[in-house]
Formats: structure tokens, C-alpha cells, sequence
């Protein structure tokens, strides 16, 4: 349900394009199939309660990632989004085999979301992101993006960054509707510890991260997953890996 609002929620009202939701399984795994076709259609019902087309499809593979991969590019999908779940760690097959090959095959924003609340009782966002985060094509997606959440869902924004970042987002901002946004200075390094210190179980928690190889990636943000696991098990997450091409439109499948 909760990736679902989160998938309509980002989406732009004036986009015609269809939401896809896709559920990749292991050929042999015949018990997450079953369950993936029920979940397949819980979907379905979802988006055709608020009249949003969807298109629904269970890809079977050999390998996950590469069934991910291969999804994505085929359909030129411009967003993927993955649930994660707050007892996975960097250890766990997901997050340390398939994640880092996903990143690797992949140009489009990768949004890693786990939702601990419904979006609708989220009071305040933070986001944190990398000193240069501006320098990659994908950044005013992921601003814009931000920003629309923010606005629909009626609650304040905090950004917490380098002031060069910083100001390139007020830039971004002004091209969108008004959202209640605070600024909040740092070196642009991993602020993760210093941000335990001020998230509330009603916050959502939006790090930007970076690909390795990336203008903006340094070392410390191969540790998020253990600081997640360390200090934000009961905290609701969106990692967002910003697309590494220039997004045309703004829209999401």
C-alpha cells in the first residue's frame, strides 16, 4: 500500500503516462509468485480507486538483478522504485549483491523507500545530500520530486546541505509552487549521526546519495545501510540515487 501512495504521490497529475508496477521473482520460487500475483492486484484496485492508469506484470528470472535491469531498460522506464524492509542490512543478499548491480546497469533515479507510517501522517521531511549534489543531471528531478511531496502532502521541507547545494535548490524552487522550506548549512559530508539527534517517528527521512564514479559520491556514503540499521530502524526512508541522464519532462513511469 505504501509504496503504491508513495508512487502517486510523486507522480505529476498532468502526466499521461501510466504507472507500472512490477514484481521480479525467482523462476523456481513458486510461493512468491503466488504472493506476487495477489500483490499484483492489490495495485491494480489501488490506482483504479483514484482513476490512475497502471500496468501491472510479473517478470520471471534467473537473477534478480539482472531481471530488474532488463525490466527497466526494455520499457525506458525514467524511475524505479524498491521497498526495503528495516530488518535488511548492507550484509543481506538485496542490499549487498542486487542493489549494487541495479546501480551499476542503471541511468535512471533509483528510489529506495521504506515507509514506517502512512505517508499522510508525515509532519516534516529532511533531506540530506552530498556537497556537488547540483553538479548531477539528475538534480532537479529529485528537487522537484521533493518538493511535490512536500506540497501534497501539506507539510515542511528541511534541507540539510552544502550552502553551494543550498543555493542552486532555491534556484530549482522558484520554478515550482510554494513550499514551507528551512535551510540548514553543513560541510555537504555524511550527516546521518548528527541527524538521529532531531528525527521524530512522524519525520520522513530523504537521503541523496550518489553512484560510485559520480561528481558528488565520497567514501562515507557506502556506510548509510549500517547507520540505517544502526540508528533509524523505526525511521520511514527514501535513498534516492539521482538518474545520471538529463530526465525530459519531469515524468515518471
Amino acid at each position: 500500500d505504501r509504496l503504491m501512495d508513495l508512487a502517486l504521490l510523486v507522480r505529476k497529475e498532468s502526466s499521461h503516462i501510466p504507472l507500472s508496477a512490477i514484481t521480479v521473482v525467482l523462476d523456481e520460487d513458486k510461493q512468491r509468485q503466488q504472493q506476487a500475483t495477489k500483490v499484483l492486484d492489490h495495485a491494480a484496485n489501488i490506482a483504479a480507486s483514484v482513476n490512475i492508469p497502471l500496468l501491472t506484470k510479473m517478470r520471471l528470472t534467473t537473477n534478480l538483478a539482472h531481471g530488474i535491469v532488463h525490466e527497466v531498460k526494455e520499457n525506458d522506464y525514467r524511475e524505479l522504485i524498491l521497498g526495503f524492509h528495516k530488518k535488511e542490512t548492507a550484509n543481506d543478499s538485496f542490499l549487498g549483491n542486487v542493489l549494487p548491480e541495479v546501480l551499476n546497469s542503471l541511468d535512471c533515479q533509483v528510489v529506495m523507500a521504506r515507509m514506517n507510517i502512512p505517508l499522510n501522517t508525515v509532519r516534516t521531511i529532511h533531506i540530506t545530500f552530498p556537497a556537488k549534489a547540483e553538479f548531477e543531471a539528475g538534480f532537479p528531478y529529485w528537487v522537484e520530486e521533493t518538493a511535490r511531496m512536500a506540497s501534497g502532502l501539506g507539510c515542511r521541507i528541511m534541507y540539510h546541505g552544502h550552502p553551494d547545494t543550498m543555493s542552486k535548490i532555491k534556484l530549482e524552487l522558484k520554478k515550482h509552487a510554494p513550499v514551507d522550506a528551512s535551510f540548514f548549512d553543513t560541510d555537504g559530508g555524511n550527516d546521518l549521526k548528527r541527524l538521529a539527534q532531531v528525527i521524530h517517528n512522524d519525520h520522513l527521512l530523504v537521503i541523496v546519495s550518489a553512484r560510485k564514479g559520480s561528481i558528488s559520491y565520497r567514501p562515507s556514503l557506502d556506510h548509510i545501510f549500517v547507520q540505517l540499521q544502526r540508528d533509524y530502524q523505526d525511521t520511514s526512508i527514501l535513498l534516492i540515487y539521482p538518474s545520471g541522464y538529463k530526465v525530459e519532462g519531469g515524468e515518471t513511469h
